[in-house]
């Protein structure tokens, strides 16, 4: 059974989108800070806002940062395996009871029905760890903020599958990522 081995980690927005980077790439994040572009003077933050949808990627220098995008929305991770995570964006709900509700409505959460976003989406973790934070911030200010959540995962292509799940009590958007084994 999953478990989230910080139960207390919940990451929040300013407003805007929350970005999850590969921690060998998160000094390359500028959050509002403006540099130029191929597209001219532009912020990491303002490429992460044209995403559409719940998930989009944006190139960074070393990297890409995945952006988890929509309404701002509390946001936590069940660590289930060192290859698998669950990214929970809480619409409504307590959060602090959401691990009880994940491990009893798993099953019906994860049914292939309820894939609401991106089906499949496919993203790449080069190290063994990444961090999530508001895409405004940069992550040492996020760091200072004790606004970021820093997970250990195993590097390789990672698929991502997108479920919105209503009961009477929640309405949890969950990113389930999932290492795709080697061939």
């Amino acid at each position: 059974m999953p478990t989230n081995r910080n139960p207390q980690r919940v990451v929040s927005t300013t407003g805007g989108p929350l970005v999850l980077i590969d921690n060998a790439s998160v000094a390359d994040w500028g959050g509002v800070q403006v540099h130029n572009t191929t597209m001219g003077p532009v912020s990491d933050y303002e490429r992460a806002c044209q995403i559409r949808g719940y998930l989009g990627t944006v190139d960074i220098q070393h990297g890409c940062a995945l952006v988890l995008n929509d309404m701002p929305m509390d946001t936590t991770v069940i660590e289930v395996s060192r290859s698998e995570l669950w990214v929970i964006r809480f619409m409504y709900g307590e959060c602090r009871e959401y691990e009880n509700y994940m491990r009893q409505e798993a099953e019906q959460i994860f049914s292939l029905g309820n894939v609401t976003g991106p089906k499949n989406m496919k993203f790449r973790i080069s190290g063994n760890s990444f961090s999530i934070f508001d895409a405004s911030s940069t992550y040492l200010f996020a760091c200072r903020e004790s606004n970021v959540i820093d997970v250990g995962m195993d590097s390789g292509n990672y698929v991502i599958n997108t479920y919105d799940h209503t009961s009477q009590d929640f309405r949890l958007i969950v990113h389930m990522m999932s290492l795709v084994p080697q061939s």
